[in-house]
């Protein structure tokens, strides 16, 4: 019998939240499941108060990308820009 060999798994296959002027992993989403602080996290129940938890700190970003929502304001009004 053959030991394994272990997965490597692409950075592109996470979803990681990061927080502070020191961007600190807040949490990842991954194919095995959650780790929130650095813990993973196997109830469900726990995984949704930290999933909530995380998402109302989030502070969104200031865009100033002016044509882009003028892109999207005529796509909204059925016209092209």
């Amino acid at each position: 019998m053959s030991t394994p060999t272990p997965r490597t798994i692409p950075e592109t296959d996470n979803i990681t939240f990061h927080c502070g002027q020191a961007s600190q992993e807040i949490m990842r989403l991954d194919e095995d499941g959650m780790t929130y602080k650095g813990q993973r996290i196997e109830d469900g129940g726990e995984a949704h108060r930290a999933f909530l938890e995380v998402m109302s700190a989030m502070q969104p970003t200031p865009r100033t990308d002016t044509e882009s929502f003028a892109a999207i304001d005529a796509a909204m009004k059925g016209g092209e820009k």
